[in-house]
């Protein structure tokens, strides 16, 4: 299994960076549907931060984030990546 890096709060002011403070989300801001995907034999688990695209930018700003998080070796959990 791979061993992800801790998510610091560095890391999480760096993304709301690119996609701006409403849209990356964490603790009560995150709401359940981000815990599972369709597939309940996958089990749940509230991830440490969700970003979401902004308007107009949302693949361009998702693939930094994601590429981001990839730097830093941190998992980032969104059905949409």
């Amino acid at each position: 299994m791979v061993e992800y890096n801790e998510l610091t709060d560095e890391l999480v002011a760096e993304l709301a960076a690119i996609v701006g403070e409403d849209n990356c989300l964490t603790g009560g801001d995150i709401n359940e549907d981000y815990s599972h995907d369709e597939m309940p034999i996958y089990g749940t688990h509230m991830p440490d931060v969700v970003v979401l695209p902004a308007n107009g930018l949302g693949g361009r700003q998702h693939a930094v984030g994601g590429r981001h998080c990839a730097v830093h070796h941190a998992h980032g959990q969104d059905s949409r990546i």
